[in-house]
């Protein structure tokens, strides 16, 4: 973690280097693979921005979780600050930036409903802590020679009902208590069926909705959205690629003749919207387009790159 200000901007900058030499002589390689790329990540950060960019302070997480995911968060604060931190740690610490900024503006409450029960978390950065779950009473199946159909169905749809209103309910306690925190955006998830239903109860423009069965899938989810919601997808897609550089991976393509000729062993292109080859490639099926602000993308990788499904298939245009 890298906390920073405008006149420490090159002493950062050679720290992190020297973090780099150092971490060159860990000893578990998978474990070395992953610190250096997370050092790799700032440097180059810091090597893209401008230092009059930072007219306050600037925050910088950088790891890599347990399913390998690249993360990366870069935050400009508004309070001049005068002091440095520094920290490597299985864990982001946030601690120390009560002080200077409020955490809350980046925290989402996520409520999750999968026809069993209601999971209510707090997510913030990489921590998904769940605060919150109620059950639901699902009728049983009638035997033989009981009560009609028609009643069993009514007694299903009345329980659903109020299980619905009860998740509504504690969605509510969350969002309007006086002493509840300030959430960025609410991310309610579940199937069709549930997310149709709660859209007409659910009165607050902050939300924001994920068709989602799979509970594990949560997270990953989550992520994709509100990396969509603050705008940071293309600079995280871009980072991805770039630590991919930094370690000379195989299996990326360079060039539009390369792409051409690999075109079906492509798994990824990543293109930036005024690149001379955009109307060429554009109606690819799994391309991700880099939008007008990433000029440096444009300007040194012609705004052009993509991954090989398998480098050992790969065709050399030469």
């Amino acid at each position: 973690m890298l906390f920073q200000h405008n006149p420490m901007f090159d002493e950062f900058k050679s720290q992190i280097n020297k973090e780099i030499s150092t971490a060159l002589n860990i000893k578990d390689k998978t474990n070395k693979k992953k610190v250096i790329s997370s050092l790799k990540l700032i440097l180059n950060h810091l090597k893209n921005i401008k230092k009059n960019y930072i007219e306050n302070g600037l925050i910088l997480y950088s790891g890599i979780i347990n399913n390998n995911e690249i993360i990366f968060y870069d935050i400009i604060i508004e309070i001049p600050i005068k002091t440095k931190f520094y920290y490597c740690d299985k864990i982001f610490h946030t601690h120390f930036l009560d002080k200077y900024i409020n955490l809350k503006k980046d925290l989402y409450l996520v409520m999750f409903l999968n026809g069993d029960s209601t999971y209510y978390y707090e997510k913030y950065l990489t921590e998904m802590k769940l605060i919150k779950k109620i059950s639901f009473d699902r009728q049983k199946k009638q035997r033989k020679g009981g009560q009609s159909a028609q009643r069993i169905g009514r007694i299903c749809m009345e329980k659903i009902e109020h299980f619905t209103n009860d998740s509504i309910d504690y969605l509510n306690l969350f969002i309007n208590n006086k002493d509840a925190k300030y959430y960025k955006s609410i991310i309610i998830a579940g199937n069709g069926d549930i997310i149709k239903g709660l859209k007409s109860k659910v009165d607050n423009i902050n939300v924001n909705y994920i068709k989602l069965i799979d509970k594990n899938l949560l997270y990953d989810k989550c992520e994709i959205l509100i990396n969509s919601i603050s705008g940071n997808s293309d600079i995280i897609k871009i980072n991805e690629y770039m630590n991919l550089i930094s370690f000379n991976c195989d299996i990326l393509v360079y060039g539009i003749n390369d792409i051409i000729n690999n075109i079906d062993n492509i798994k990824e292109i990543l293109i930036h919207k005024n690149s001379k080859y955009y109307e060429l490639l554009k109606s690819y099926d799994n391309i991700f387009i880099i939008n007008n602000d990433h000029m440096d993308f444009l300007n040194n990788f012609n705004g052009l790159i993509a991954q090989l499904y398998n480098p050992n298939l790969y065709i050399n245009s030469d």
